[in-house]
C-alpha cells in the first residue's frame, strides 16, 4: 500500500514539473509533431469482481502516460499513440497489472481520387467489462483494417476494404479471429450528404473448437453533414451467419448501426449511438448472442474552464443458442449504465476530473446479476 501512494506521489510530482517547464512549448523532433501527456487517478470500486451476493470493493490507482506522435506529409497524415496504464489495487494486490494500448492511424492520398486508410488498434485489459462473464479477465484485442476509396466523379465513389480482429483470453474463454471483406458504394445527394449500398463477407474462426463461421451482411444507409449542426451516419440491412457444426442453427436477424451529432451550441454537444447485430461469445457455456442497444451523451462547458459529461447506455444481449441448457432457458442479459464528470481546468495543460458511474446488469442467469457503482478522481497533464 505505501508503494503504491509513493508510486503516485512521485508520478504527480514529475508530471507537474515537467508540465511547468513544457506547457508552451511544441514539441517537435524534426517533422514529427510529439504531444506527452498523464493522467493519474484514484477510483473506488464496490465490486471489483462484479460478484453476485459477497461483493468486494477496493480503492486503486491508475497511472496513464500517452504519446502520440503525428507526420503531416502534404496532404496525406500519419498517427501513432502509445499509452502504458499501470493499476494498483490497495487490499486485492494480486489484480496488480500494467497494460499496454497501442492506435497507429494513417491516411495517405495516392492523387488521381484515390485514397488510402490504414489502422491497427491494440489493446490489452484486465478490467471486468466482458458481456459473457463476470470477474476480472486480462485480454488482448487487435484490429487491422486497411481501405481504399477511389472517386469515380464529383457524385459516385467506391470503397474496397479488409479487416482482422483479434481476441486473445485468458482460459477458460475461447480465443477467436475474424476476417472482413467490404465493399461501399456512396453516391451523393448533395455536397455533404451521400446515401450508401454496402456489402460485407465475413469469416470467423473459433479457436480449438467446431464452431466456426461466415456470414454474410447487406445494408444500405446514409451519411453526412444533414445540417450546420447535425451530422448524422445510419445504416440497416440483414445479416445471414452460417455455421460450420451441424448442430449449430444458422442465424438471420436485422443489422443496425447508426451515429449522431447534434452541436447545441458552441458549448454544448449531444451524441447518440444505436446498435444491432450478433457476436460470437467467449464463453464456452454459450455460442453467440443477439445484442442491441443505444447510448447518449452530453458535454457541456459551464465557463471556460468547467466542463460536464453526462452519459447512459442500454445493452441487451440474447444468448440464444447454448452449448449447456437447464431449466432456465436461454440466457438474456441487460445491462442499464448511467455516468458523470466534471473536469477544471486550472491552466492550458492541467485538469482535474471528478466522475461517477454506476452499473446494473439485470440477468435471468442469477451469477450475472449484479451491480457496481465507481467513484473517480484524476489529474490530467498536457505537456
Amino acid at each position: 500500500m505505501y508503494e503504491n501512494r509513493f508510486l503516485i506521489a512521485a508520478a504527480v510530482g514529475l508530471s507537474l514539473v515537467c508540465g511547468a517547464l513544457t506547457a508552451h512549448s511544441e514539441l517537435k523532433a524534426g517533422p514529427v509533431h510529439i504531444k506527452p501527456s498523464l493522467n493519474v487517478s484514484s477510483v473506488y470500486d464496490d465490486n471489483v469482481f462484479l460478484d453476485v451476493d459477497n461483493e468486494r470493493d477496493d480503492y486503486y490507482y491508475e497511472i496513464l502516460p500517452q504519446f502520440e506522435f503525428w507526420l503531416p506529409i502534404n496532404s496525406s497524415c500519419l498517427n501513432l499513440n502509445y499509452a502504458y496504464q499501470i493499476l494498483r489495487f490497495q487490499d486485492f494486490t494480486n489484480e496488480n497489472d500494467e497494460n499496454h494500448w497501442l492506435d497507429f492511424d494513417g491516411i495517405i492520398d495516392l492523387g488521381r481520387r484515390f485514397n488510402l486508410k490504414i489502422s491497427d488498434h491494440y489493446r490489452q485489459q484486465s478490467d471486468p467489462v466482458i458481456i459473457d462473464i463476470t470477474n476480472r479477465v486480462t485480454r488482448k484485442t487487435n484490429v487491422a483494417d486497411i481501405r481504399g476509396i477511389y472517386d469515380f466523379n464529383d457524385k459516385l465513389a467506391m470503397l474496397l476494404g479488409y479487416n482482422n480482429t483479434d481476441y486473445d483470453y485468458e482460459r477458460p474463454l475461447i480465443d477467436r479471429s475474424q476476417d472482413e471483406y467490404l465493399l461501399d458504394i456512396y453516391w451523393r445527394l448533395w455536397p455533404q450528404v451521400s446515401v450508401t449500398a454496402g456489402y460485407v463477407r465475413g469469416e470467423i474462426d473459433i479457436k480449438d473448437t467446431s464452431q466456426d463461421a461466415a456470414f454474410n451482411r447487406y445494408c444500405v444507409g446514409v451519411r453526412g453533414q444533414i445540417s450546420p449542426k447535425l451530422r448524422a451516419e445510419a445504416r440497416f440491412g440483414t445479416e445471414q451467419r452460417d455455421y460450420e457444426h451441424p448442430a449449430r442453427e444458422n442465424l438471420q436477424k436485422l443489422y443496425l448501426s447508426g451515429t449522431g451529432s447534434y452541436r447545441v451550441s458552441d458549448t454544448m454537444l449531444i451524441q447518440l449511438e444505436a446498435e444491432r447485430g450478433i457476436s460470437e461469445a467467449a464463453s464456452i457455456e454459450h455460442n453467440a448472442y443477439i445484442y442491441q442497444g443505444v447510448q447518449a451523451g452530453v458535454e457541456k462547458w459551464l465557463t471556460e474552464k468547467v466542463k460536464v459529461n453526462l452519459w447512459s447506455r442500454y445493452h441487451e444481449a440474447d444468448f440464444e443458442l447454448r452449448v449447456v441448457t437447464d431449466s432456465r432457458g436461454p440466457r438474456k442479459d441487460e445491462l442499464w449504465l448511467l455516468g458523470a464528470d466534471m473536469s477544471y481546468h486550472l491552466k492550458n495543460f492541467v485538469s482535474i476530473d471528478f466522475g461517477y458511474e454506476s452499473q446494473i446488469n439485470d440477468s435471468n442467469f442469477k451469477e450475472m446479476d449484479y451491480e457496481r457503482n465507481t467513484i473517480k478522481a484524476a489529474v490530467n497533464l498536457l505537456f
